[in-house]
């Protein structure tokens, strides 16, 4: 008597793994003695069909059972406007950094240190200028409409047709989770749809080295000036 490999598959009928034109009962952990035979050759002649029906459900035999895949139905487009946006709005945050004098922060922010060494607040004055004010504030509207196009990417997604999408949510942790994340999910279920992604990486990388030259030439400008300030002592 066979045992099938997958003791999971629901108690039933199912065609004999004998071979018989009979069905078999499958009690959930084992093939039993009980047998139906055929439709249409008198007994239980019922059984059968449900037998045929639970094959269909099943596969071929029971222990050949899977697990549905997650699939968009064919010619689903994997990407929608959201998703564009959500990858291009990563140059907020880009123009931002590039526009930013971090030089003169910094400068200014020594030169404070030094001039009036007895005000110990005197440096955080730097942190309340126009151009800080407004970094943080790009900083912040990047962050909020990551999440509010993260949302509305996922439910065009639903409307397409594509089950399942990666979640919204994950934008919280940041934009370049969701990106990555929603690319993946996309591809397995359309088998497409990676192009926002590789933008969003091609603009993230973009972003940093900004930021990194930036902050270098800021640091490199500041020790060249650090004699001076302490000359003018």
């Amino acid at each position: 008597m066979s045992t099938p490999s997958n003791p999971l598959t629901p108690a039933g009928w199912y065609p004999d793994p004998a071979g018989t034109p009979r069905s078999r009962w499958w009690d959930g952990t084992q093939w039993t003695d009980h047998y139906a035979a055929p439709a249409g050759a008198g007994g239980a002649a019922g059984q059968p069909q449900q037998a045929y029906g639970q094959q269909q459900a099943y596969g071929q035999q029971p222990y050949a059972a899977t697990a549905p895949v997650l699939r968009a139905p064919d010619g689903t487009p994997p990407n929608n406007v959201f998703a564009w946006i959500f990858s291009l709005f990563i140059l907020l945050p880009t123009l931002s950094i590039g526009l930013y004098d971090f030089s003169g922060m910094m400068q200014s922010t020594m030169s404070s240190a030094f001039n009036d060494p007895t005000d110990p607040f005197a440096v955080y004055g730097v942190y309340f200028t126009p151009g800080y004010l407004l970094l943080m504030a790009a900083s912040f509207i990047y962050y909020a409409g990551s999440v509010l196009f993260a949302f509305l990417d996922v439910r065009a997604q639903k409307a397409a047709g594509i089950p399942r999408p990666f979640h919204w949510a994950w934008s919280f942790l940041g934009s370049i989770v969701y990106a990555i994340g929603r690319g993946v999910v996309v591809k397995r279920r359309t088998g497409g749809g990676l192009g926002p992604m590789w933008l969003f990486l091609g603009l993230y990388v973009l972003y940093f080295t900004i930021t990194i030259i930036k902050i270098s030439v800021a640091t490199f400008d500041l020790m060249n000036s650090i004699p001076g300030y302490i000359g003018s002592i």
